[in-house]
């Protein structure tokens, strides 16, 4: 089972996480999210756990605890595809499919001309 860490200082590694999740069972994998453009870690993580069980006791103890001067964050990590973004508010993403095109993903926002699309074709295509 896999679980979000978050909360995380800045100067965190994978040998500061994997002992305090050790300690609760056998941890797979500890993927630290780094920033593609600084290269320091964006302040959460991933650890994989080998059984269910452990992973839960995991979060019931260290969920909320004090950890750095920080209190750390455990949820069940969800699958990609079943997380919803949260910036979509000023839009929607729809499949669409333009004649003698292949489908793609627009966005559908305020402005029409953020998306390239003319008012009659937005009427017709979304």
């Amino acid at each position: 089972m896999r679980i979000y860490v978050g909360n995380l200082p800045d100067d965190v590694k994978e040998e500061d996480l994997r002992p305090l999740f050790a300690a609760f069972g056998q941890v797979q994998t500890v993927q630290i999210i780094m920033d593609h453009a600084s290269g320091k870690p964006r302040g959460f993580a991933f650890v994989k756990m080998a059984r269910e069980e452990e992973a839960a006791a995991a979060m019931r103890e260290c969920g909320g605890m004090q950890w750095r001067d920080r209190t750390l964050i455990l949820n069940k990590a969800r699958h990609g595809r079943d997380r919803r973004r949260a910036d979509r508010r000023n839009g929607e993403r729809r499949m669409i499919e333009r004649p003698g095109k292949d489908r793609r993903v627009v966005e559908r926002r305020r402005s029409d001309r953020r998306i390239g699309l003319t008012r009659e074709e937005e009427d017709f295509y979304l």
